[in-house]
């Protein structure tokens, strides 16, 4: 069985599909990857950079309807790694981890409830709509 790469509808923009809780995900990876610019800036870092320009990716192909049966594991693995990653090799002020981190884990609850909700339970009913309730 092949996964489609595009949601149903295609690719392209479909912000109808869009829920609240699918803005705050993105409102946070946007945070989190201006963390890791502005650390770049600073510490003149070129995995900061990259990392950074990961997230933002990620909300473009969000945005763009790329499957997310796909991009929901690929987010918490990529997130998880920043987190620990950050736990091999402190850089920048405290208070900049902190905020990033704790944005990052939320990160990580977030997507991992939409993962549950939108595409295990969808996999048991047969149906990709939403689920929860918000």
């Amino acid at each position: 069985m092949a996964v489609s790469l595009t949601e149903e509808g295609g690719f392209g923009l479909h912000l109808d599909r869009v829920r609240p809780i699918h803005w705050l995900v993105v409102a946070l990876v946007v945070v989190t990857g201006v963390v890791h610019v502005a650390m770049f800036v600073t510490e003149d870092w070129i995995p900061l950079l990259l990392a950074g320009l990961g997230f933002f990716g990620a909300v473009a192909l969000f945005l763009l309807n790329v499957n997310r049966a796909l991009l929901y594991p690929v987010g918490i693995l990529y997130t998880a790694a920043q987190v620990v990653g950050y736990l091999l090799l402190p850089l920048g002020p405290l208070w900049v981890a902190v905020l990033d981190k704790t944005v990052q884990v939320a990160l990580i609850v977030l997507l991992a409830y939409l993962f549950r909700t939108e595409v295990l339970f969808a996999d048991r009913t047969g149906t990709r709509e939403a689920t929860a309730t918000e």
